[in-house]
């Protein structure tokens, strides 16, 4: 098993970063983990072409090789690129679609009189979702997923067994 650390992630906004450079794109960080065939991406935070060139950067992958894509959570800075992996499988929590999904579609029914830019984003958001399909307890041999305390109640992480683990 081969994991890698593709980008590592950064807040939206750090106090200890002056005023004019205060804000910035938020991201999580995006990692590569490799267990026999599957290519299993994590959290692609960036947008697509900048995950898809770090991925080559520091994996000498492209977009088309990864298998599966991963998102611990169901939020932008986790899953912002994750349109640059249309060959992949997209997996997220079965805890965290449904508490997601919900709200999120009972907010695109109520939204008949909202503006057409927040109407737009709510239909985009609920395509995405509609396309992760719930994740199995093991994505690949040795990666397993986890129930974890996160900033969402379906927060899910994953974790790789090492062969003495394993015994």
């Amino acid at each position: 098993m081969d994991v890698r650390v593709i980008s590592i992630g950064t807040l939206a906004e750090h106090p200890l970063r002056d005023a004019k450079r205060r804000l910035r794109t938020g991201h999580a960080t995006t990692t590569l983990v490799q267990a026999g065939d599957a290519r299993v991406l994590v959290d692609p935070g960036l947008p697509g072409a900048a995950i898809a060139a770090r991925l080559d950067e520091r994996a000498g992958l492209e977009a088309s090789d990864i298998t599966h894509v991963f998102l611990t959570s169901f939020r932008a800075d986790t899953c912002r690129g994750i349109r640059a992996f249309e060959n992949a499988e997209w997996l997220i929590g079965e805890r965290e679609r449904e508490a997601v999904g919900v709200p999120l579609a009972q907010m695109l029914r109520d939204a008949t009189d909202a503006d057409e830019e927040v109407r737009e984003e709510l239909e985009y958001q609920v395509s995405l979702l509609r396309e992760c399909k719930p994740a199995p307890d093991s994505i690949a041999r040795g990666l397993d997923l986890f129930p974890c305390r996160g900033s969402r109640p379906g927060c899910v992480g994953c974790s790789s067994r090492t062969r003495a683990a394993r015994r």
